[in-house]
C-alpha cells in the first residue's frame, strides 16, 4: 500500500476579493466583525510540456479565492474542487492583536472535522 503524501500548495487571493470585502464592510456589514462564509477553488498540480525546451514543467497545486467567493451559489470551474471556509475581518488593529488566534484556528478546525465526519457518515 502506498504511503499517503501531501503536496504543498500555493494560494492566490485575487484583488477582487479585497474590493468586494471593502464594499461589503462599508455598505452592509458596517461595524459587524462576524466571520463570513467564503468559498474558493482548489486544483491539483499538473505537468505541461514546454514548447521551447521540450521538457516537462510542473505546475503546483493551488487554492484561489476571489470576489465570487462571497456568493453562496458560486460553482467552481471544471477541474477545480470547491473549498469552503470563512474570513474574519476585525474593525481595528487592536482587536486583531488582542484576538485569541489559537481559539479561532481551533474553532475552524473543529468545523472542518465536523464536516468530514458528517460526510463520512453520509457515505456509509
Amino acid at each position: 500500500m502506498p504511503i499517503v503524501q501531501f503536496t504543498p500548495f500555493s494560494s492566490l487571493v485575487q484583488p477582487s476579493l479585497w474590493h468586494k470585502l471593502s464594499a461589503l464592510k462599508i455598505d452592509v456589514l458596517k461595524l459587524s466583525d462576524d466571520a463570513l462564509p467564503l468559498t474558493g477553488s482548489y486544483t491539483a498540480g499538473r505537468t505541461v510540456r514546454d514548447r521551447e525546451s521540450d521538457k516537462d514543467v510542473a505546475l503546483g497545486c493551488h487554492l484561489t479565492v476571489g470576489a465570487e467567493g462571497f456568493d453562496s451559489e458560486h460553482k467552481s470551474p471544471p477541474g477545480y474542487i470547491p473549498t469552503m471556509g470563512s474570513i474574519k475581518n476585525f474593525n481595528t488593529i487592536e482587536d486583531f492583536k488582542n484576538a485569541d488566534k489559537t481559539a479561532l484556528f481551533n474553532q475552524e478546525a473543529t468545523q472542518v472535522n465536523t464536516c468530514y465526519v458528517i460526510y463520512r457518515m453520509a457515505r456509509l
